[in-house]
């Protein structure tokens, strides 16, 4: 391509990409990546979720965890951090590291206010 015709192509780029970002019939980008407020879902939109208070259902879709393992997880709450989630029978360290991407613990119990409320970042 001549270095007339790129330094066109570069204008015409820059200027469709101004009319996008500021055509007001365009959502902005933060109406577009919406998540959905509860459910497995949150997963698709890197959101974590909080093993407190999902059910069973949605725990099963976690790596490594399976019926069996939410069941357990469901049975042992409250969990403070992942320290409890260690706890759990059938989880191990593999699925432990797994987890960490995919939990959260924003809203603790009373008894555990010294905890962290993340992990995983």
């Amino acid at each position: 391509m001549r270095r007339g015709a790129a330094h066109a192509t570069a204008l015409l780029a820059a200027a469709l990409l101004l009319r996008a970002a500021c055509d007001p019939t365009t959502p902005p980008r933060t109406e577009l990546r919406r998540s959905p407020a509860t459910g497995g879902a949150r997963l698709l939109y890197g959101e974590k979720l909080d093993p407190n208070r999902e059910p069973a259902e949605v725990l099963a879709l976690l790596p490594g965890v399976g019926p069996a393992r939410a069941a357990a997880i469901v049975a042992a709450r409250p969990h403070c951090s992942l320290v409890d989630i260690d706890r759990v029978p059938g989880i191990g360290p593999a699925t432990l590291r797994a987890l960490s991407k995919f939990l959260a613990f924003p809203d603790l119990p009373g008894h555990c206010e010294h905890e962290l409320h993340a992990f995983g970042d």
